[in-house]
């Protein structure tokens, strides 16, 4: 099935199939420039952040602009040992057994 056709446009000659090919192309090409520059990104932050604090680092570039990187730090815990954790809080006390209940 062609599309209507338009003669100043090149690519409405094409059919449809054509052009669903050639849309999924540019959407790969947008993809994989998005991962490469996401990897020169992470790169350059190492360069520039070799020790990065969690949270926002931030290094003046000169003439007002400033490069900023965000370091998350996940932390990670098994329910045993946040359980085993909030029942030793439980047994400090009054003061262990309201910090347990908040958390």
């Amino acid at each position: 099935m062609a599309l209507q056709s338009n003669p100043s446009l090149p690519l409405d000659a094409m059919n449809e199939d054509t052009l669903l090919l050639e849309g999924q192309k540019k959407k790969d090409a947008i993809e994989t420039a998005k991962a490469e520059e996401m990897e020169l990104r992470q790169i350059y932050c190492k360069a520039r952040f070799p020790k990065a604090d969690e949270g926002t680092n931030k290094k003046d570039l000169g003439q007002g602009y400033q490069l900023k990187a965000v370091v998350n730090i996940l932390y990670l815990a098994s329910n045993d040992t946040v359980e085993a954790t909030l029942e030793k809080l439980t047994a400090m006390g009054a003061a262990g057994s309201a910090i347990a209940d908040s958390l």
